[in-house]
């Protein structure tokens, strides 16, 4: 299950197992994420027809930035074993994505920490929440 509201990613992705869980699933979610967004990005260019052509170069931008972001998380990940617990999980996407700068204060406590990224677990499943944007 992949949502997305404006600068927050909530339930980035939600995986069935029980203690451990699979790491090409949640690469899967991601890949599905991103390939969401990059279509969408692409629609909202091509149908403003007030868009100078640099609208065109903007695109590329924003698609080249979702693509940096995929990498890092499957950088991450791809060091995990093909099983690995949640917090391993957790713990990958935190480096990748506070690498890139983008964790937001999730827990509003002044600081970017491991702690920014919420994990539920529950009925075999594991979600992450993460608010993302640049910090």
């Amino acid at each position: 299950m992949v949502q997305s509201e404006a600068n927050n990613l909530t339930s980035l992705t939600s995986l069935p197992t029980n203690t451990t869980y699979s790491v090409a699933n949640l690469k899967t979610g991601i890949n599905a994420f991103v390939e969401e967004l990059k279509s969408s990005l692409v629609e909202q260019v091509l149908s403003n027809s007030r868009l100078p052509i640099i609208g065109d170069s903007l695109n590329l931008t924003s698609i080249g930035q979702l693509i940096n972001f995929q990498s890092a998380i499957e950088q991450e990940l791809n060091r995990l074993p093909s099983l690995a617990t949640a917090v391993q999980l957790k713990s990958a996407l935190f480096n990748a994505l506070s690498r890139l700068n983008l964790i937001q204060d999730l827990d509003r406590n002044g600081a970017i920490n491991i702690n920014d990224i919420g994990l539920v677990e529950s009925a075999g499943r594991v979600n992450f929440d993460i608010q993302l944007g640049k910090s």
